[in-house]
């Protein structure tokens, strides 16, 4: 049993890393008809019940397998598992109900898809947090590395809510249009909730330093970089106005 999970890890695990550079090519060539890129002819279903299947897997399965697969508990891998399920309880219980469009239709196509990926993620991000060597003694809280990594980790979750707070209030007044977001980092960048997710996502490979969460953090930059992009176009293109010093999504970079 252990050797076939041990390969089952490698196979998915180098899946993974094949998945980040698929949804980087697949998002630069055709955009993900997610939210605003929605065009009609997708079969579809609410926005907040899409939200809601594809992101309670990825609070679930992480944790889940750690639990599973560690033959014995140890504290830095156990904080890893925390800082992920802060995101994935926000992200998958919480979120849904702030969204102000979770009416809006939202394709079907992408449930199955985003529940396979992020019960795959789980399990190799699970299953590395309890074998990795490093993460089974306390002694990795002393190299800086981890919090290096916890550093980036928090500033991406601040980053991360803090836009899509802004973004939800752009629609307080029960307006359904787009409008241009101003403040904060929006200034400088027309995603930075997408900044933020990708600080999160690479803080965590800092932290645990494990080929499993460096495949995250790159396949995480593969599908937001690509969005971004295109979030940036559509602003341009809707409003005549908007502001020309903005990049996407890395500030005076890209």
């Amino acid at each position: 049993m252990g050797e076939m999970v041990d390969n089952l890890y490698s196979w998915l695990l180098a899946a993974m890393f094949v998945s980040a550079v698929g949804v980087a090519a697949q998002g630069l060539v055709f955009p993900n008809p997610l939210g605003r890129h929605y065009t009609p002819g997708w079969w579809a279903i609410k926005a907040r019940t899409g939200w809601l299947a594809m992101e309670i897997p990825a609070a679930l399965a992480c944790c889940g397998f750690y639990i599973w697969f560690a033959p014995v508990f140890s504290w830095p891998a156990i904080v890893c598992v925390l800082l992920w399920q802060v995101h994935y309880v926000h992200r998958g219980f919480i979120f849904p109900f702030r969204l102000n469009s979770g009416d809006k239709p939202f394709p079907l196509i992408a449930v199955p898809l985003a529940i396979g990926f992020n019960t795959m993620n789980g399990f190799v991000n699970g299953w590395a947090l309890g074998h990795v060597a490093h993460l089974q003694t306390v002694e990795w809280f002393g190299d800086p590395r981890f919090w290096i990594g916890v550093l980036v980790m928090v500033a991406g979750f601040y980053v991360n809510l803090r836009a899509d707070t802004m973004l939800i209030h752009l629609r307080e007044d029960g307006s359904t249009g787009y409008k241009i977001p101003r403040g904060f980092l929006f200034e400088k960048v027309s995603a930075p909730n997408y900044l933020g997710e990708m600080m999160i996502w690479t803080g965590f490979a800092i932290m645990s330093w494990t080929l499993a969460g460096l495949a995250f953090a790159l396949f995480t930059a593969g599908y937001m970089i690509p969005r971004a992009l295109t979030h940036h176009r559509w602003y341009q293109e809707q409003f005549p106005d908007y502001p020309t010093e903005r990049k996407a999504v890395l500030p005076f970079v890209l």
